[in-house]
């Protein structure tokens, strides 16, 4: 499946789309590009950070709330936010390590996420694609 990260306006939404987007991820909830997604049956996936927006994002309609910056509260955040939101499903985003990925599933998180780490700047300007694939398979590893 190929998403659209960092989608912030309905111009960057309908670009995405065209370009083949099966999913959408935002770091905030854009209210318009949400609703689009939820009306079209599109996964998306808004970030949000504090209980309220959490919240506010599920009510909303998102198919599961990105928890962005993760990695500034860490994984027992996810944790706290989970005793009073149980139902919703939470992402992981920035900061999800091999190392650390597992606390987060055990401490609420549905699901993590990573990019930077693994889709590095240099690597991909020279094509070394066995490096991410090295990268991605730790991460692999770690859900054995």
């Amino acid at each position: 499946m190929l998403g659209a990260g960092t989608v912030l306006s309905m111009e960057s939404l309908k670009a995405a789309l065209d370009a083949g987007a099966s999913f959408i991820v935002m770091p905030i909830l854009v209210e318009d590009v949400l609703r689009h997604c939820v009306q079209n049956k599109i996964p998306v996936f808004p970030g949000a950070l504090t209980p309220q927006d959490i919240y506010h994002a599920w009510q909303d309609g998102a198919t599961m709330v990105k928890v962005f910056p993760a990695k500034c509260f860490g994984p027992q955040y996810f944790q706290q936010i989970k005793g009073p939101f149980r139902d919703i499903e939470l992402l992981a985003c920035s900061g999800v390590t091999p190392r650390n990925m597992r606390e987060y599933f055990n401490c609420g998180a549905s699901a993590v996420a990573f990019g930077g780490s693994v889709f590095k700047k240099e690597w991909l300007h020279k094509k070394a694609f066995a490096k991410i694939t090295t990268a991605i398979k730790a991460y692999l590893k770690e859900l054995e």
